[in-house]
């Protein structure tokens, strides 16, 4: 029974490093919080587990226009892009569950071309909302 007890009880090595384990996630979500760059890498891996990102200037562009838009800076973006590079994941995934973090009563109204397209959306939003990070 003694064994038994001594096997459930936690190391000091293994508390420590839970502590510090816990104050990196801490550390990570704060920066996500404040960054929106830093929160859509932190979160590809929910929308796109199986694809790696490559980061690009035009993902800092548009993450710059949007936190100015998050600012009240700008009031009205248009982003021209050619197809696959983003604007779906960075304007209608990503940064909308960025401003929630501060702002949850936020509201938003999306559109899209095909229910398909707007299932898959929301789908992978609600990813990146259920992500233990998130």
């Amino acid at each position: 029974m003694v064994v038994e007890l001594v096997r459930s009880v936690l190391t000091l090595r293994e508390v420590d490093a839970e502590i510090r384990r816990r104050e990196a996630f801490a550390v990570d979500a704060e920066i996500a919080r404040r960054s929106l760059p830093d929160f859509y890498r932190l979160f590809w891996p929910a929308i796109e587990p199986d694809t790696p990102l490559e980061w690009n200037w035009h993902l800092d562009a548009i993450c710059d226009h949007l936190a100015a838009v998050a600012r009240g800076e700008v009031r009205t973006l248009l982003i021209e892009m050619p197809p696959r590079m983003l604007k779906t994941r960075s304007v209608s995934i990503m940064y909308p569950a960025w401003v929630w973090i501060d702002d949850p009563g936020q509201r938003w109204l999306a559109a899209s071309g095909a229910e398909e397209l707007a299932i898959r959306d929301t789908l992978r939003a609600r990813r990146v909302m259920e992500s233990p990070w998130y």
